[in-house]
């Protein structure tokens, strides 16, 4: 029996106690729900969301999902080859139909100036792939290999499978819902909607019980958790920025689009995006609390994109040839950047956590996609109490 989306504050929550409830519909929140309903379908669930599905805030929107299994820990190859399998395989694993592309596999070339790539020796494929001749001038790197396996994958698109998915098999959907803690078990919901002047207001309040709740809101997680449970979670958060190069006649197109694999060199990855390139910056470290995004001066000129982007950028321009292109867009404010905070965790993964009895963390950090996903997955199988994965089978 399929659940209920609650999308306006006129439709009525005819529950008011649930065995579970989610707060937050970004990728994670979406999956964890779906693989409940899959493996613990006597609960009944319910998933909050303060905007809607897929949300135009918070990291699942800006997500570069690049699937890179070079940057991969070797204990967490299995996970990693599930979730990138799995991803691109979304139809047959939700039972939804959408026409939405989730994985893209266009390979990645990486230019590197020996045959090490983080202490392991990586052997170097000399297959010109497509595209290898105009890449050699976007780059000064003498050496490079090629993984045909490697692709990137929309946190966005596979959010609606899942989305869609969990209502099929009986999730309650609420939308444009702000959650508050209250106490160990309860939860406040506020109703929003748009007034005459487009802002968005409460309109109405309400109270839900849930024996079980799984916190997913990304970098608003640990301040979530702190507030309705009083446990401290060792997490930090930073605001990670993500520019582009626009049309450009040096970047090869095919029915508009750019015609070539995903480039990585420095820690830097260049991924096609209609026709230009997405810029993925080397992970920068973790803001100070009360920090706020403003940009920088470039020249004297101003920019959206941070003082420390443009420092690696400067750092890396006589390697990368591309960062200095006149249609590098830094936009004129953080407003013109695509741009979200992101979570940074201990050990840098994604993770789950159990701060206090009834509750429980989910948090993606800048972990790869798939990864993300196999935690989810997890979280789920631990809560439906299953000792098997499927990456371990």
């Amino acid at each position: 029996m399929s659940g209920l989306v609650i999308n306006r504050a006129d439709i009525v929550l005819k529950k008011t106690s649930y065995d579970m409830a989610i707060v937050g519909g970004g990728f994670l929140g979406l999956s964890l729900a779906f693989y409940l309903r899959k493996l613990l379908p006597e609960a009944s669930l319910l998933l909050i969301e303060e905007e809607g599905i897929p949300s135009e805030q918070g990291m699942t929107h800006v997500s570069p999902g690049i699937l890179d299994i070079s940057q991969v820990a070797s204990k967490d190859k299995a996970k990693f080859a599930w979730g990138c399998k799995t991803l691109s395989h979304l139809v047959q694993e939700t039972g939804i139909q959408r026409s939405d592309r989730v994985v893209f596999k266009s390979g990645i070339r990486h230019f590197v100036k020996d045959n090490w790539v983080k202490g392991q020796a990586m052997p170097l494929d000399e297959t010109k792939d497509k595209g290898f001749d105009q890449m050699l001038a976007l780059s000064q790197f003498p050496s490079s290999f090629y993984d045909a396996t490697g692709a990137y994958a929309s946190a966005e698109a596979a959010s609606l499978y899942y989305g869609y998915g969990a209502v099929k098999l009986g999730l309650d959907l609420m939308l444009n819902a702000r959650a508050e803690p209250i106490g160990e078990h309860k939860l406040r919901l506020k109703r929003l909607e748009y007034n005459r002047f487009m802002q968005r207001v409460v309109v109405k309040e309400e109270m839900v019980q849930a024996e079980t709740v799984i916190v997913a809101l990304g970098a608003k997680t640990a301040d979530f958790v702190e507030e309705g449970w009083g446990e401290l979670l060792p997490y930090k958060q930073v605001y990670s920025q993500y520019p582009r190069i626009e049309v450009d006649k040096r970047l090869p197109l095919k029915e508009g689009k750019v015609d070539l694999p995903i480039m990585a060199a420095r820690g830097f990855y260049f991924r096609p995006q209609g026709e230009g390139l997405l810029i993925i910056p080397p992970p920068l470290p973790a803001d100070p609390k009360g920090y706020k995004p403003e940009g920088a001066n470039l020249l004297g000129v101003r920019v959206g994109v941070r003082r420390e982007l443009l420092e690696l950028f400067l750092e890396a321009m006589p390697d990368l040839s591309l960062l200095g292109w006149e249609s590098l867009n830094l936009g004129k404010t953080v407003a013109n950047i695509r741009a979200a905070w992101d979570v940074i965790t201990p050990n840098g993964e994604a993770e789950w956590r159990n701060p206090s009895e009834n509750c429980f963390a989910l948090v993606g950090a800048q972990a790869s996609l798939a990864h993300a996903l196999a935690k989810a997955y997890d979280l789920a199988a631990h809560l439906a109490k299953l000792n098997t994965r499927p990456w371990s089978n």
